[in-house]
């Protein structure tokens, strides 16, 4: 409930003290504080490359491929369209606010007639008008309409980092699902080498076997490897089709109509990122920067909450006139009141509005600092991943190099009798696992410079 104190043309002090009284003193609150970063390194025994710098567009990873889906994904995307919807709504919201601040105008007519008759003669006709126009405005002398238009303001910033942070995940999503789905393109094939040297090798024992010089046992190995070869295939084949389904959806085609080229893992180049310091995450990252005027729209929402338990001042003007049948103005006037309104009856449920308000304002601190030590720990990660997988590409092609040198002379071996068909099943199965395990090693060093890529926050002053 709101009580009016005084409708008077001028303000007294007396008026203006009674209703602080009645209206006693906003809640004192407090309020959480954003935390910082306190670390100045990353603690890792990171050596970026020589000369590295940090990469201004997806185009780095040398793919055009890659760049046209990314920049489909960007015009097509459904999360985007919906992020770019939400700052439509946020700007929607900030003219809304804008508009109730302001004052009220208002314009009433009515209109009348009477009629007489005169002694049995003419008609007489009155026609009489009356026109009113009515201003009033809220003085803000506590702060309750900025504070409004602070909170509102700063919902629009956190919608606007908000659709930069979802096209950058986006941005990542897609560069993501294209490296696996290039991996997964050189495993069908690392496969299908393996599975015809498999098929080799059976037709060769069954010419054995017919020969008389092999056993059945022999040829029923052999003929298992190579269909649990083919089981692999197909799993690898159902997992890249998935892959592209995903990709489709991403930048936003339709799956059945969505055709991607032939990927490669040696399509793509890593590029040279280096870290940025751990502070400078605060200004880099867009999901920090909105969590960070998320904090800012709470803070004006606890304003505006305090303000309301003060009086409120509302000045009023109205002009009025009649307007007779023959256009002339009759008995025009006009008034200038003042209003001082304060809360006295419904301090209750202000006070729980109140609460609520810092109740979201700490929530907002959390999250803030929730995402703070998620773009620590994410950048962390990307570091470590490449780092180790750095050392897991390097090692595995020389073990590379070596398991193809000696698959070579034992098929060769093999052929000429000289071995047994156990040590041929161990040297391809050992080749396949390597050459396996190297594109998964170069895999994982490609998704990890997208992760540190958008970890980081993407290009500088995205």
């Amino acid at each position: 409930m709101r009580f009016t104190c005084f409708p008077v043309r001028a303000i007294g002090v007396s008026s203006i003290t009674l209703c602080a009284l009645l209206s006693a003193c906003a809640p004192r609150v407090e309020l959480q504080v954003a935390p910082g970063i306190g670390v100045t390194d990353w603690n890792e025994d990171w050596q970026s490359p020589s000369g590295a710098e940090i990469a201004d567009s997806w185009s780095s990873f040398g793919s055009d491929q890659l760049a046209t889906l990314i920049a489909q994904a960007r015009d097509s995307n459904p999360d985007i369209e919906i992020s770019i919807a939400r700052i439509e709504q946020a700007r929607g919201s900030l003219g809304s606010v804008r508009a109730a601040n302001g004052p009220d105008i208002g314009l009433s007519a009515s209109g009348s007639s009477d009629v007489r008759n005169l002694q049995g003669q003419t008609k007489s006709f009155d026609r009489i008008g009356s026109v009113r126009i009515d201003i009033s405005y809220d003085l803000d002398l506590f702060g309750a309409a900025k504070a409004s238009r602070r909170a509102a303001w700063a919902r629009l910033s956190a919608a606007g980092y908000d659709r930069k942070a979802i096209e950058l995940t986006i941005e990542a999503d897609v560069a993501s699902a294209y490296v696996r789905h290039s991996a997964l393109n050189d495993r069908i094939k690392i496969n299908e080498r393996a599975l015809q040297s498999a098929r080799e090798a059976e037709r060769i024992i069954r010419i054995r076997v017919a020969e008389g010089v092999a056993s059945a046992i022999d040829l029923g190995i052999q003929s298992t490897e190579g269909d649990a070869i083919e089981v692999e295939i197909s799993q690898l084949s159902e997992d890249q089709a998935i892959i592209g389904n995903a990709l489709a959806a991403l930048v936003g085609a339709e799956a059945p109509r969505f055709q991607l080229a032939d990927t490669s893992l040696g399509n793509l180049s890593i590029p040279a990122f280096a870290p940025v310091q751990p502070a400078e995450l605060l200004t880099r990252r867009p999901d920090i920067r909105a969590a960070e005027s998320r904090i800012e729209a709470a803070d004006g929402n606890v304003a505006n909450a305090r303000a309301v338990f003060m009086p409120q001042i509302r000045l009023s003007a109205d002009s009025f006139f009649d307007i007779a049948s023959t256009g002339g103005l009759l008995n025009p006037g006009g008034s200038l009141t003042t209003s001082i309104l304060a809360s006295i009856f419904d301090r209750g449920r202000l006070k729980g509005q109140l609460t609520q308000a810092v109740g979201e304002q700490k929530e907002a601190v959390a999250l803030y600092n929730k995402t703070l030590l998620a773009a620590l720990s994410e950048t962390r990660d990307a570091l470590s991943i490449a780092r180790e997988s750095d050392f897991r590409t390097a090692a595995l092609e020389r073990s590379r190099i070596d398991a193809e040198q000696t698959a070579k002379l034992v098929r060769m071996q093999y052929a000429e009798g000289r071995i047994s068909l156990n040590i041929r099943l161990e040297a391809e199965r050992r080749l396949l696992a390597v050459s396996e395990g190297l594109t998964r090693a170069r895999e994982a060093r490609l998704l990890a410079a997208i992760s540190l890529f958008r970890a980081i926050g993407g290009a500088p002053g995205r």
